[in-house]
C-alpha cells in the first residue's frame, strides 16, 4: 500500500500547487509572451499538474487510466513519464501497474507549451465594484484549461488591464466570442451565478449559418446528450431537455448564409450549435457539427497559423524551432489547429442590468 503524505508534506505540496495554480496568474508579467502576425504566443515554462484520484479510477492501473483519460499522450508516452519520475503518486515513483486508490495525489511535471491564441484586444464593456463585463475574442478560453493557462482570458485581464482576483460566473466556449461576466468577490459571484442557473438572465447570440433560414420564429426543443470524453454532443430523445428560440436576421444570396438570432432558454453544452445542426442550418465554419465546413474558405482571422506561416522569419533562428528541454511540441508550431466559429454572445439581460457587445466582422454581409 502506498504511503499517505504527512501533514507537512501536504502543506508543502499545497503551497507549490497554489504557486503553480490559478493564483500564479496574479503575478505574471509581460515577458512571458510575444505577438507575431496578430497571434499571441506564450514562452514555454515548467509546470506541475496536480489531481486527486477520482472515484472511477479506484482499483485501476495508473497507465491504463492516463492512457484513456489523457489521450493526448500515448501509452508509451505515459509509461516513459512514469519511468523518468515526472508522473508521481504522493510524490513517489510508481510502476505502470500501480493500482490507484482513494487519497492518492497524482502530480505530473511538464515543460508546458501552450497553444497560440488571437492577439485581438479584450474590450472592457463594464467595470464597477461588483463585476467586470468584457467582450471576449473568439479562440480564447475564459479560464485556464487544457493547453491554455497564460493564454487564457483571466490571465490577459491581469496583464493587459490589471484586473485581478476575478471570479468566473458563467461559461462561454473558447471558440465563441462575446460577452463574459466576472464577479469582483465571492458574494457577487454567488449572486450572479444563481441568476444564470435560475434562468434569470436572457441571453442573445448571433450565428452565421448555412442556407436560407426560415423567416418565421423557430423554437427547437430537441433533447441533447454530450460525451465528456470525446467533447462532442448529439441530439437524442434520451438526452437532457433543451430549448432554443431562433429568428432570422438577414440572408445573403451571394454567400448562401443566414444571420440568425439565437436565444437559449437552457444552458446545455454546445446547445445552439447542436440545435442549428438539427434544423439543417449548422454554423458555417463549425468543424464539429457542419459536414461542409471544409468547403468554405475562412477569412484570415478564422484559423491560427502553423509553422509554415511563421517560418519566413523564424526559421533563421535555427535551433529555436526545437525545444532544448523536452521533445514536446514547440511554441512555434503547436500542431493544434485551433479554430473559431461564427457564434457570438451579443446580449445578456436581467431585471437590473443589460449588457451588449459589438458584433464581429463576420456578422456583416456588406
Amino acid at each position: 500500500m502506498k504511503r499517505q503524505l504527512t501533514g507537512v508534506e501536504n502543506d508543502r505540496r499545497k503551497q507549490r500547487f497554489r504557486k503553480n495554480g490559478l493564483s500564479d496568474l496574479e503575478s505574471i508579467g509581460e515577458d512571458h509572451y510575444f505577438i507575431k502576425n496578430n497571434y499571441r504566443y506564450v514562452v514555454p515554462y515548467t509546470f506541475e499538474y496536480r489531481v486527486n484520484t477520482k472515484q472511477r479510477w479506484f482499483g485501476r492501473r495508473i497507465l491504463e487510466v492516463f492512457s484513456w483519460e489523457f489521450p493526448h499522450g500515448s501509452a508509451n508516452y505515459w509509461e516513459n513519464e512514469l519511468k523518468q519520475g515526472r508522473l508521481l503518486v504522493n510524490g513517489d515513483k510508481v510502476s505502470p501497474n500501480f493500482l490507484l486508490q482513494n487519497g492518492h495525489i497524482i502530480t505530473h511535471l511538464v515543460h508546458r507549451h501552450e497553444a497560440a491564441t488571437t492577439a485581438d484586444p479584450v474590450e472592457i464593456i463594464c467595470s464597477d465594484s461588483e463585476k467586470v463585463v468584457v467582450n471576449k475574442p473568439a479562440g480564447l478560453p475564459v479560464h485556464p484549461c487544457g493547453n491554455y493557462r497564460k493564454n487564457s482570458l483571466l490571465a490577459r485581464l491581469v496583464v493587459e488591464h490589471d484586473l485581478r482576483n476575478l471570479h468566473v460566473v458563467h461559461r462561454l466556449d473558447r471558440q465563441t466570442s462575446g460577452l463574459v461576466i466576472f464577479a469582483r468577490n465571492k458574494e457577487q459571484a454567488k449572486l450572479l451565478s444563481n441568476k444564470f442557473h435560475d434562468r434569470q438572465v436572457q441571453k442573445t447570440y448571433i450565428a452565421r449559418v448555412v442556407g436560407k433560414f426560415p423567416s418565421e420564429t423557430i423554437v427547437c426543443n430537441q433533447k441533447l446528450e454530450f460525451d465528456e470524453h470525446d467533447c462532442v454532443g448529439s441530439c437524442n430523445d434520451s438526452g437532457k431537455e433543451a430549448t432554443t428560440i431562433f429568428k432570422l436576421v438577414s440572408y445573403n444570396f451571394e454567400t448562401g448564409h443566414s444571420l440568425v438570432e439565437c436565444k437559449p432558454l437552457t444552458g446545455r453544452t454546445h446547445q445552439i450549435r447542436l440545435h442549428l445542426q438539427y434544423l439543417g442550418h449548422p454554423i458555417v465554419n463549425d468543424p464539429l457539427y457542419c459536414s461542409d465546413c471544409n468547403s468554405y474558405r475562412m477569412e484570415d482571422d478564422i484559423c491560427f497559423p502553423s509553422v509554415d506561416v511563421l517560418s519566413e522569419d523564424i526559421v533563421q533562428k535555427g535551433k529555436e524551432l526545437n525545444c532544448p528541454i523536452c521533445p514536446r511540441v514547440t511554441v512555434w508550431d503547436s500542431k493544434e489547429r485551433s479554430y473559431l466559429i461564427w457564434l457570438h454572445a451579443k446580449e445578456y439581460r436581467s431585471s437590473d442590468w443589460t449588457f451588449q457587445s459589438p458584433l464581429p466582422s463576420w456578422a456583416s454581409f456588406a
